[in-house]
C-alpha cells in the first residue's frame, strides 16, 4: 500500500459506507488553498487497477496521478448533503457528473493575530472562494483519457505577516493575489493506463513538483502548498495558485514504484496587466524548465509507505543581482538600479516517510521534509532552505480524521547579501525560523477547523524585530 493510500486509509476509517471513495470523507483537500493538491478532490478509479507493465498499483497515489483520470473508471461520488454542504442540487450533481460535468467549490478562511512581537500587534482575516470545473472528455464526446479543467478563485483579506510581523515566510497560506482570478485552464491527457501522462494549457507549477499530501497540514507558506524556496530565488518566475500561465508537461511512469516528469512554463506569470488571470500572451523573460524523478515504494526505508523525490529548475530569462548595481558598485550604496543576469537554477529533494502505523489501517505517524539549494550567489537570495515536519493521524481514540502537526522552517539569507548590507550601514539579514503546531478537527466529511499556534524567529532575518507569537484558526467547507 502506497503512502497515499494509507493517508486516504485514515481519512476514511470513521466512514462505514462503503460506496464512498476515501478522499470524499476528507474535508480539508479543497480547491481554494495553495495547496491544491491537482486530482485529489475528485474520485479515484478502483483499487488495484492493472497496468501495462502488469503490476497492481496503489490507485490513490499522486505522484503516479496527479492529473490522471480516464473517464471508463470514474465513479461519481455520493452528492449528498453528508458530503457537500448543498448537497445533491436535488439530483442535478448526480446527471451532470453522468454526462461527464463535475462542478466543485470550497470556501477556506484564516484568522491569525499576533499577541506579542512583530512589528506591532494584530490580527487579520483573509480567504479564498474557489471554483472548479471538471469536463470528463470521454463522457462528453468520446476522447478516452482526456479532461479539460478550469478552475476560478476570489481572494480577499490582509496578511498578517506583511501588516503586523514583517517576516518572510508568510503565516497565512491563502494569502496572495486577493482578487477575482482565473486560474487554471488545461487538458490532461492519460496514455496507456497513465504510463505516459500529458498536461497543456494554463498551468500550475506547484500543483505537482515538489508536492506532498503532507505539505498543507500546516498553515505556513513556507510549507504549504510547497517549499517556498524557489519563489524567493526566482521572483516573479515560478507559478503558485491562484497564478497560472501558459505551459506543458510530461510525466512517464518507467516502472511502478517510479516516475519521471519535466514541465516548461511561460516565464513571466506575474505581469501586472494580467492581475486577473484573463490576459493569455506570452511575457517575455524567458521560461522556468521544472524536472523531477520520484521513488514511490509500498515499503520505503522502515518498511512502510514512503516517498522520495529529487528535482531541479532553470529559468532562462534576466534577474536583478542581489548586490551589484549596472556599474558592479553596492546597489545598496549608490542607490542605482540592479545589475541584470540572465538564467537562474535550482534543486531540492524531499522526504515523505511513514514512521509508526497503528494497527493496519491508514493511522499512524507521518514524517514530512525537504531541503533546497539556491547555488547561484549573484541571484539567489535563500542558499538553503528546509522544512521538517511530523503528523499523526488518528492521535486522539474515537477521532480518527484528526491530525496533530509539528513543524519547523528556516531561511538563510546570502551570505553576498549580508556583506553588502554591512557596507551600506543597514541592519542585516541572517536567517528566519518558524515553528507551528496545530490540530485538525474534521468536524464533519465537509467541514473542519484548525486551530494554529506559530513562533516566528528574526522576522526577515532580522534581530531588531521581536520574535512573534501567532495564533489563529483556519476554516474550510466543502460545497
Amino acid at each position: 500500500m502506497s503512502l497515499i493510500a494509507v493517508l486516504a486509509e485514515a481519512e476514511a476509517a470513521s466512514s462505514r459506507e462503503p460506496e464512498v471513495p476515501p478522499e470524499e470523507t476528507e474535508g480539508e483537500e479543497f480547491i481554494g488553498q495553495v495547496r491544491d493538491p491537482g486530482d485529489e478532490d475528485v474520485a479515484r478509479p478502483p483499487q488495484t487497477l492493472r497496468t501495462v507493465f502488469g503490476h497492481e498499483r496503489d490507485e490513490q497515489n499522486p505522484w503516479w496521478h496527479q492529473s490522471w483520470k480516464p473517464e471508463d473508471v470514474v465513479v461519481a461520488p455520493p452528492f449528498e448533503f453528508a458530503n457537500f454542504l448543498t448537497g445533491p442540487w436535488f439530483g442535478l450533481r448526480a446527471r451532470l457528473f453522468d454526462l461527464g460535468i463535475d462542478i466543485r467549490g470550497d470556501y477556506v478562511m484564516e484568522s491569525l493575530g499576533n499577541p506579542t512581537g512583530g512589528l506591532e500587534q494584530g490580527f487579520t482575516y483573509t480567504h479564498n472562494l474557489g471554483l472548479q470545473l471538471n469536463l470528463y472528455l470521454n463522457k462528453l464526446v468520446g476522447w478516452r483519457g482526456a479532461t479539460f479543467r478550469v478552475k476560478f478563485s476570489q481572494r480577499s483579506g490582509v496578511s498578517l505577516s506583511n501588516e503586523k510581523i514583517g517576516n518572510n515566510f508568510s503565516v497565512q497560506q491563502i494569502f496572495g493575489g486577493q482578487t477575482h482570478k482565473l486560474v487554471n485552464l488545461h487538458l490532461m491527457q492519460s496514455l496507456w493506463e497513465d504510463r505516459v501522462n500529458l498536461s497543456i494549457g494554463r498551468i500550475v507549477y506547484n500543483d505537482e513538483f515538489q508536492h506532498s499530501p503532507l505539505n498543507c497540514q500546516f498553515l505556513n507558506n513556507a510549507f504549504c502548498g510547497n517549499p517556498i524556496a524557489v519563489f524567493r530565488n526566482v521572483p516573479g518566475g515560478v507559478t503558485a495558485y491562484p497564478t497560472a500561465t501558459w505551459g506543458a508537461r510530461v510525466r512517464v511512469r518507467p516502472t511502478q514504484h517510479t516516475y519521471t516528469m519535466a514541465a516548461v512554463y511561460d516565464g513571466d506569470p506575474e505581469r501586472e496587466e494580467n492581475e486577473h488571470g484573463a490576459d493569455f500572451a506570452f511575457a517575455d523573460n524567458g521560461v522556468f524548465i521544472a524536472v523531477e524523478a520520484g521513488w514511490v515504494p509500498s515499503r520505503g526505508l522502515l518498511g512502510l509507505p514512503a516517498a522520495y523525490k529529487v528535482g531541479a529548475w532553470y529559468h532562462t530569462g534576466r534577474f536583478d543581482d542581489l548586490v551589484q548595481d549596472i556599474n558592479g558598485d553596492n546597489a545598496l550604496v549608490t542607490g542605482l538600479p540592479p545589475r541584470q543576469r540572465r538564467g537562474n537554477a535550482g534543486y531540492y529533494a524531499t522526504l515523505d516517510q511513514m514512521l509508526y502505523r497503528e494497527g493496519e489501517g491508514g493511522q499512524g505517524l507521518f514524517l514530512v521534509a525537504s531541503v533546497t539549494f539556491g547555488p547561484d550567489s549573484d541571484l539567489n537570495v535563500l542558499p538553503f532552505f528546509y522544512t521538517a515536519g511530523l503528523v499523526y493521524i488518528g492521535l486522539l481514540p474515537g477521532r480518527p480524521h484528526d491530525k496533530l502537526a509539528i513543524g519547523a522552517v528556516t531561511g538563510w539569507v546570502r551570505d553576498r547579501l549580508r556583506d553588502a548590507q554591512r557596507e551600506a550601514g543597514q541592519d542585516v539579514q541572517d536567517a528566519e525560523t518558524v515553528i507551528e503546531w496545530n490540530y485538525h478537527i474534521q468536524l464533519t466529511p465537509f467541514l473542519y477547523l484548525r486551530p494554529d499556534m506559530q513562533y516566528v524567529i528574526k522576522p526577515n532575518g532580522f534581530s531588531e524585530i521581536d520574535d512573534a507569537f501567532v495564533i489563529g484558526f483556519e476554516f474550510g467547507a466543502r460545497f
